[in-house]
């Protein structure tokens, strides 16, 4: 595609169109003279939209372009510069008539022709586009662009012959293209005609004998067409011509590997390790990629005790920390190690969020809740509105009992969110001020929730079992409990709450019943304190002080009502 600088261009445009400003025309090519005053007011709304449109105010500059047009309907740079911008909008219908307008007012201009051709390709009349340019080209023979673009449109319309003999004539002008040469390649490649490939690289590889990178295409070219013995004959040469080449000794790498070599291999690897003159990052990702690709459970070890090495030498390379995580990943009980490589390697570079979600999915594996609180927190200070992190914060301070982070945490989500996990935030919500003592604003939280879904079960019940902590609206706490019941009526916690609802409106002898069913379920020392509450109250002191020995070694009570909030998302 022709692309001009639009300031440049502006110049060029300007300088040709100073002639015709002294005319205001007509579409029926009619015109009258303008006042010095309106020329000279063409001029400067062109030059502001010329200006607008480089500083990318699109709309600004078609507004000024359209008052240029007003007062000269035929201005030719006005058309072909709106036509651009429509252009660039992928607006190509619209584009079509300002390019038409733009070459009827000066076909003596190449951009335009190439600007109309390009226009009418894209509204898919390639007929139209070609023709454009070939006539084009009869009257700009030595316009280099515009036999790019000519060449360009014959790909499209897959004449491919017509394309090759076109980028002979560039070729013959220019000299020796690598661009050009390539899209060559790729032509002999698609026709199946692979020697006429190679000797275009070859070519290539012999006008620029000093870029590597020319040779590495020529070693692919090989291989991809099947020819392996020319393939190894290249990269032993420039094996020979530099032994620490990096594309070369993977090259070499792999394809001891794929012979069976595994000792040259490695040997390869280990040379390529020691090597001063290949940086750091390279020989990373040489051992990653020979790590990925390597079937040998020996070579995998001695490439693992390579990267140990490279690690111990090179402590601060965050490519190599994350890699060395992810492997502690994929082995089993090897949750610390993997997470101590993740939380180096994002403390080396904190713009990956995938690392930061890494590291925090091992802290939930861990059930480390201080780090997740922690590594969320630190997180959020690179990615301050990102769902997850905020989801995670709030759990790991609640799980950690920072009850106003959670808190926080939660509201902020709740703000910007509006996937199912609302719900889930707004009950850790209501937890949460509970244990601030923010009995409003939690109730708030857990009415919103139940209205948001008043089947939630969780809700239900941990909103009833806070209530009945307070000994507050325990009609309204039976309810929902025995709402939650209705829908999950096999849940332990959810006997203890309607227990302990129970003991708090004085039924003790239910209130014990349904206690006791969520300890025998599963016991614990929430229900192992409130059964000794309970015995005490019936007088029965022995159970009582039977049971608080219990919670003892339960670990003592934690009055958390329903600990689904443990249960994180992995």
């Amino acid at each position: 595609m022709l692309r001009i600088s639009v300031l440049v261009l502006c110049t060029l445009l300007l300088a040709g169109c100073r002639t015709q400003q002294a005319t205001q025309r007509t579409p029926d090519g009619r015109g009258t003279k303008l006042s010095e005053e309106q020329q000279q007011r063409l001029a400067a709304l062109f030059i502001d939209g010329a200006t607008k449109q480089a500083q990318e105010y699109p709309k600004e500059a078609l507004a000024l372009y359209e008052q240029v047009l007003e007062i000269d309907p035929q201005h030719g740079a006005a058309h072909y510069l709106v036509a651009e911008l429509l252009y660039s909008e992928r607006q190509f219908q619209a584009a079509l008539p300002h390019a038409q307008a733009a070459m009827k007012s000066d076909k003596g201009n190449v951009y335009y022709h190439v600007q109309l051709a390009r226009i009418q390709q894209a509204n898919n009349d390639r007929e139209a586009s070609r023709k454009t340019l070939e006539a084009a080209r009869k009257q700009f023979p030595q316009d280099i662009d515009l036999l790019i673009e000519l060449g360009q449109n014959y790909l499209h319309a897959k004449e491919y012959r017509a394309a090759l003999g076109l980028y002979d004539t560039l070729l013959a002008r220019k000299g020796v293209d690598p661009d050009i040469i390539r899209q060559k390649k790729e032509i002999y490649l698609y026709l199946n005609e692979p020697q006429q490939a190679i000797a275009e690289m070859l070519r290539l590889v012999q006008f620029y004998p000093s870029v590597r990178s020319y040779q590495y295409e020529l070693y692919d070219l090989y291989l991809q067409t099947e020819q392996a013995d020319k393939a190894r004959d290249l990269l032993a040469r420039l094996y020979a011509e530099d032994a620490t080449d990096a594309f070369v000794l993977f090259r070499m790498i792999e394809a001891a590997e794929q012979a069976g070599d595994t000792a040259q291999s490695y040997e390869l690897l280990e040379k390529a390790v020691g090597l001063e003159e290949i940086e750091l990052d390279k020989k990373v990702q040489l051992l990653i990629r020979a790590d990925t690709d390597v079937n040998n459970q020996a070579q995998q070890r001695r490439i693992w005790h390579l990267l140990r090495s490279l690690e111990a030498q090179h402590p601060n390379n965050s490519l190599l920390a994350s890699y060395l995580g992810e492997k502690y990943l994929n082995l089993d009980q090897q949750q610390d190690s993997a997470r101590y490589y993740i939380r180096k390697a994002v403390r080396l570079d904190d713009t990956d969020l995938n690392l930061w979600k890494q590291l925090i999915s091992l802290d939930i594996q861990l059930r480390s809740w201080d780090s997740l609180q922690a590594d969320a927190a630190r997180a959020l200070e690179v990615y301050p509105n990102n769902l997850d992190l905020l989801f995670w914060q709030a759990q790991g301070s609640y799980q950690n009992k920072d009850y106003a982070t959670a808190a926080a945490a939660a509201e902020r989500f709740v703000q910007l969110a509006e996937d199912q996990r609302v719900q889930h935030m707004l009950v850790l919500m209501g937890d949460a001020l509970h244990y601030l003592g923010d009995y409003p604003a939690s109730n708030a939280a857990y009415e919103k929730a139940l209205a948001a879904n008043p089947n939630d079960a969780t809700a239900l019940n941990n909103y009833a079992y806070f209530l009945s902590l307070r000994g507050t609206d325990l009609d309204r706490a039976q309810e929902m409990i025995e709402q939650a019941l209705r829908i999950r009526p096999d849940d332990a916690n959810f006997h203890d709450t309607y227990g302990w609802v129970l003991y708090k409106q004085g039924k003790m002898e239910k209130a014990l019943e349904w206690v006791k069913k969520a300890y025998e379920a599963a016991p614990s020392a929430d229900a192992a304190t409130h059964l000794a509450a309970i015995y005490e109250a019936m007088g029965n002191l022995h159970e009582a002080k039977q049971y608080r020995k219990k919670a003892e070694e339960l670990g003592g009570p934690k009055s958390n009502p329903e600990n689904t909030n443990d249960s994180l998302p992995r």
